[in-house]
């Protein structure tokens, strides 16, 4: 077997190892990537149907107790004499119900009573016990948890809002006979009726694990919210067809209204590519013993998805598909033969890849979507809506023991203009609003702070008292000092958050967005910042308001202070991609000049060239490009290495190399591979050789 066969062989060998390389990787990212998602999918799934099923059986236990009250009445068990210290045994023995009692047919209970309807009623820890036929004449028509079980049978009411509950109450009421001495038949004698407070549902909804905004709601057959992290749509009475989701979308309308009817569990991708821009998952599963129905939205854009072990496998990829191609073109240029015309070819072609290779992954790194990337991350909160916000809120205040609720101040921002001062300064000017309730807030502060800002300017610029509430606007300039990670420039993005607290941040207080004062609160439309807005050398991602979980080795001489562990601190992010274009033009020109000058001096170096020659271009060339990369560092001012410097140390090395290899092919050395066809193979290797260094540190720093 000659050398040429031995080439083919071991390039075949190879082309075929890359590719099936290529398919494994690209199977275990495809397999690792859909086993993140179906898992999570799953597991918010099965919540869905274990809340539904927990919710029943609160439900289905009212239930049973009144029917067993109605049975031991009808079957004569239960007399009447002892009515009073069952109903408050059952409400004793059942702390999460709040009223049960009896409405008996007038004149049932005695001849000589027309009305008779004790109820026991929960008064926080207390069971009182009250008259319904003092208050009103429950036999009206308007009262239904009365005349529709005597016609229908045990059934759930609409759920209504008790005035002195002050929440929605779920009410099942059942009738209970006698037997008319006359027909011997059964006769409708009253109703035992019970009620549960739908405040305890939120409670419960609330710990649904489901992501750090993903939340659950209810709703009855008729589409009236139960329950829901905004308690406002609650108190209104609205139906789940005018949450602002199913508004907008109709696909979304259909598909409830088409559960509404069919009761049967469904489970929907949904994409608000308007109001929020995130994707979620939406289950809606019916709850067997009422005409209720569970809703639970999960945030897709929460899931962890970008792993290291994912994004080694696109490197792996990546690679792969680089290193078969060029097995493959040592195949089909039939470089094995070893012309000069195909080691050539195959030089162009290698170039080429690697250039691709290159270029794939700066496109990965720059079409990454980094708002949903922060959203993923341990320590940050994106919220996008009232729903969301609510969820986590609601969700801490469960997870903290503190007897006094923390106090919520509405904030909102409006950025006019951004400008980077240096590495680490950037200059903001915008609007800040706020709103105080004028009771709740009146022994309130009026104001905020920028804990990273240095030397702000602050001016009160508006006052107006709007319904019950004092909004208050400022006008400020702050120069804020943030650290930025310049190690990828010019491929780098950067987040410019404004930090806020309130004035009395030693106080329990929450910073929560205003977000009724942005039409849209999707990054994509930029909320909160100037509609022409100009930001030299770079584009403009998003714009979104986000909590960290902050901690603090220091009480700042306040004991008992609430903010020192894992507090929610508010924050404005701008997120920004550099714009590399102008940065190549301007910055790479000069190195990529050099580098094909240089290409053209090691062409040069043949059996009659002048090796001092060779030498001395060398070290102007290594002159120009140390120049360039000091004016590059004095313009950045950035700690670190640069990715655009890593040109430059190709570039000091190739220098180097071509004049170490004019010497030795000008003195006649030994070495085979410098000799060969007039130093043949450095002159093949230099365009693959720089390309596979970048290749290299590419992959390193992204």
């Amino acid at each position: 077997m000659n050398q040429s066969q031995k080439v083919f062989r071991l390039s075949l060998f190879l082309c075929v190892s890359s590719f099936f390389l290529v398919i494994f990787t690209g199977y275990s990212y495809w397999r690792e990537k859909n086993y993140i998602l179906t898992e999570a999918k799953n597991n918010a799934k099965q919540e869905a149907v274990q809340a539904a099923k927990q919710i029943d059986s609160h439900l289905v236990k009212l239930k049973d107790n009144a029917t067993s009250i109605a049975n031991d009445l009808t079957s004569g068990t239960l007399k009447k004499e002892q009515l009073l210290d069952r109903l408050r045994n059952t409400m004793e023995e059942n702390p999460e119900f709040y009223e049960a009692g009896v409405a008996y047919v007038p004149y049932s209970y005695d001849p000589n009573i027309r009305l008779y309807a004790p109820v026991y009623k929960r008064n926080k820890e207390q069971i009182k016990r009250l008259w319904v036929q003092n208050s009103y004449d429950y036999t009206k028509p308007e009262h239904h948890y009365y005349h529709r079980p005597l016609v229908e049978g045990g059934t759930w009411l609409e759920p209504f809002f008790g005035g002195v509950a002050q929440s929605l109450l779920a009410h099942f009421s059942t009738p209970f006979y006698e037997i008319d001495p006359t027909t011997k038949k059964q006769i409708p004698t009253g109703v035992v009726f019970a009620n549960y407070s739908l405040d305890d549902l939120k409670q419960f909804m609330t710990s649904l694990e489901l992501g750090k905004t993903g939340y659950g709601f209810i709703f009855s057959q008729k589409g009236k919210l139960l329950c829901h992290p905004n308690s406002d749509f609650v108190k209104q009475q609205k139906t789940v067809f005018e949450l602002p989701r199913v508004r907008q979308s109709k696909h979304l309308q259909s598909t409830l209204e088409t559960f509404t009817k069919s009761s049967q569990a469904m489970v929907i991708d949904y994409n608000d590519e308007r109001f929020t821009g995130q994707k979620s998952w939406m289950f809606f599963e019916p709850i067997p013993s009422t005409d209720w129905s569970l809703g639970v939205v999960f945030i897709k854009d929460e899931i962890v998805i970008n792993t290291d072990s994912q994004k080694h496998s696109v490197r792996t990829i990546i690679l792969g598909l680089v290193a078969f191609f060029f097995f493959l073109s040592l195949l089909l240029l039939r470089t094995y033969q070893g012309t000069v015309k195909s080691l050539w070819l195959l030089s162009c072609y290698s170039s080429v890849l690697l250039s691709i290779g290159i270029f794939a992954i700066w496109f990965m790194d720059i079409t990454q979507n980094k708002i949903h990337q922060t959203g993923s991350q341990q320590d940050r909160v994106v919220v996008f809506g009232e729903p969301g916000l609510n969820k986590f809120l609601n969700s801490r205040s469960q997870s903290i023991d503190n007897e006094k609720l923390p106090q919520y101040i509405p904030t909102g921002i409006f950025i006019q203009s951004l400008e980077f001062k240096d590495a680490n300064d950037v200059f903001v000017t915008g609007y800040i609003w706020q709103k105080y309730e004028n009771e709740s807030h009146k022994s309130l502060s009026h104001g905020f702070i920028l804990p990273e800002a240095i030397d702000p300017k602050i001016t009160e610029y508006y006052r107006y008292q709007q319904d019950n509430q004092e909004v208050i606007g400022w006008y400020f300039e702050a120069n804020l000092r943030q650290k930025f990670d310049y190690s990828k420039y010019p491929f780098d993005s950067k987040q410019v958050w404004l930090r806020l607290w309130h004035e009395d941040f030693y106080k329990n207080i929450i910073l929560i967005p205003d977000f009724e004062s942005y039409e849209l609160i999707n990054p994509v439309y930029k909320p909160g910042l100037e509609e022409d807005f100009v930001l030299p050398g770079w584009k403009i991602q998003g714009s979104f308001f986000e909590y960290h979980l902050n901690d603090y080795n220091t009480n700042f001489g306040i004991n008992n202070y609430v903010g020192q562990k894992n507090y929610p601190e508010l924050y404005f992010t701008v997120t920004l991609q550099r714009d590399f274009i102008n940065i190549f033009i301007n910055n790479l020109m000069v190195p990529f000049v050099v580098a094909l000058l240089l290409f053209l001096v090691h062409l040069l170096i043949l059996k009659d060239s002048d090796t001092l020659a060779i030498v001395s271009a060398c070290s102007a060339f290594l002159f120009i490009v140390i120049l360039d990369q000091i004016n590059l560092r004095s313009e950045i001012l950035a700690g670190g290495i640069l990715y655009l410097e890593y040109f430059y140390f190709i570039l000091y090395l190739l220098i180097i190399a071509v004049a170490i290899n004019s010497i030795l092919f000008s003195k006649k050395t030994n070495l085979r591979w410098i000799q060969y066809q007039e130093s043949l193979i450095p002159k093949l290797l230099y365009w693959p050789g720089i390309l596979t260094l970048l290749l290299v540190f590419t992959l390193l720093i992204f």
